[in-house]
Order: structure tokens, then sequence, then C-alpha cells
């Protein structure tokens, strides 16, 4: 899924506007690992899928992007990450 973002960002030392969301790309390792990250960066809930930080580290993954670049991101470019990964990781 091609996600277009209002604010480039650099991936891999070039300037892009679209990203591809394709959770094909990740593991169940990656999974774990998300919430390994999303533990050590204080995240707390309890149901780790409903966690944003959770869904921002995957989405990062699928992404094959740093989440810090992510996180500098339009809240509404965010919402346009957040919600398929959302709907992946409880669908």
């Amino acid at each position: 899924m091609e996600i277009e973002i209002s604010k480039p960002i650099t991936v891999n030392g070039k300037e892009v506007t679209k990203l591809e969301l394709d959770f094909d790309k990740i593991t169940g390792r990656d999974l774990v690992q998300s919430e390994v990250e999303a533990r050590a960066k204080g995240d707390s809930s309890p149901a780790i899928f409903l966690s944003m930080k959770f869904q921002m580290i995957v989405a990062a993954k699928a992404m094959g992007v740093k989440y810090e670049d992510l996180l500098g991101l339009p809240a509404s470019d965010c919402k346009k990450i957040i919600a398929p990964t959302a709907l992946f990781l409880v669908g």
C-alpha cells in the first residue's frame, strides 16, 4: 500500500514523499522485536497491538524506514500510516 506524505523524509539518502507499507516484508520476529522496542521506549499498554508506539514501530519496519523519522511527520500523515497498521495488527 502506497502512502503519500505531505512532509518529505530522507530514506537511504534520498528524499521521498511516498512510502510503501508492505506487511509481507516483515516476520513474526519483527513483530516480537517491535514489542521489545516499544516496551524499551516506555510503552506499558496491556494490549500492545493497540499501542500507537508499537504500531509506528511495526509500520517503520514494514516500510523500511527509521521509527524516529516517522515521528517527525505531521499528525495527518501519521494517521495515514497508523490506521492501516492497526487494521493489519488486529484484523
